[in-house]
């Protein structure tokens, strides 16, 4: 598929393969951001034809571009009243035009486009080049932009863009110019991470921390409690906590220039198992007040939490986790 156009396109859904104009007979090929497109002439020769008054010194000399036969009369202005001339014989002037040496202006498409890698860029209007937006709601596709245009997914989940130089203009990269944005490759900053460690999570999310240092960790908090009754109505309780932290491989997710949105959380490390700690006793104690006896055990009351964590070192943040 051709990525630059010069033709109107009748198709929002693809672009037409077409070839990217060139400049044709221009002696210079300008790349000046100041450029002015400047049309080729030739050197020439004009002949002039020779009318004088009919009275002497009503008014100088007139030259006319259009041959007549001696002695035709034409009327010229002169200090606001027509003067009377007429055709001098066959009497000529020649003139000579140089020539112009033409210029034509060389315009480079952007490559890449503002917020790309985003579910919103900017389509810049470029002086020289017609630029039309294709499958994008509210823009007709045979209309060039007149301005910048900030196109989200909510108004194409994908679309084309065609550019067409105008008179005096070639551009300049028609093989590379962007021409093809489908944005459900792109990421809008959100965070959403699940309890396996999978999941992305925006740069807004981590808010004012050191980004170069940041690591993430998961895991879950399981918590039980064997409780027992006791003769005096008193209940015993023996809390036992195991908390598992495993780190979690992430993969910054950037735009096209380099800079990060967020980063893709990719599970837990298939090579680092990470720590598991507990605390607190294994089993009921069994234990009651001075005076009072064991009468039997209560169903164990157990809780468990998965969590995500993302820390430089200095701060530690939660991340909401969900439950799939």
């Amino acid at each position: 598929m051709r990525k630059v156009l010069l033709g109107l396109v009748a198709s929002a859904a693809i672009a037409t393969p077409l070839v990217a104009a060139t400049a044709a007979n221009a002696e210079v090929v300008s790349s000046d951001p100041t450029c002015v497109p400047v049309k080729a002439v030739p050197a020439s020769t004009e002949t002039l034809y020779k009318y004088v008054p009919v009275k002497i010194n009503a008014g100088p000399t007139q030259w006319d571009t259009v041959n007549a036969p001696a002695g035709t009369h034409k009327s010229w202005l002169v200090k606001g009243t027509n003067v009377d001339y007429v055709r001098d014989g066959n009497k000529t002037s020649t003139v000579t035009h140089p020539a112009v040496e033409g210029v034509t202006c060389s315009v480079t498409l952007p490559e890449h486009f503002v917020g790309e890698g985003t579910h919103s860029v900017v389509v810049p209007f470029v002086k020289g080049v017609d630029t039309f937006l294709m499958g994008v709601q509210g823009y007709d596709e045979k209309v060039a932009i007149t301005q910048d245009v900030t196109v989200t997914k909510a108004m194409a989940g994908q679309f084309w863009i065609g550019h067409q130089a105008q008179p005096g203009y070639v551009i300049a990269n028609p093989d590379t110019a962007q021409w093809h944005i489908d944005f459900q490759f792109g990421y809008d900053g959100s965070t959403s991470v699940n309890a396996q460690g999978v999941g992305m999570v925006g740069k807004s999310t981590v808010q004012d921390m050191d980004t170069a240092k940041l690591t993430f960790v998961g895991g879950y908090v399981n918590s039980t409690d064997n409780a027992w009754s006791c003769s005096d109505g008193s209940t015993g309780h023996a809390v036992r906590t195991v908390t598992s932290t495993r780190p979690i491989d992430a993969t910054p997710k950037t735009d096209w220039q380099g800079n990060v949105l967020g980063w893709t959380l990719n599970g837990f490390s298939t090579t680092d198992f990470g720590t598991v700690v507990g605390t607190g006793p294994r089993f009921a104690t069994l234990e009651c007040p001075a005076g009072s006896s064991f009468t039997g055990l209560l169903a164990p009351a157990i809780t468990h939490v998965n969590y995500v964590k993302v820390t430089d070192g200095t701060t530690t943040l939660d991340l909401p986790v969900s439950a799939s």
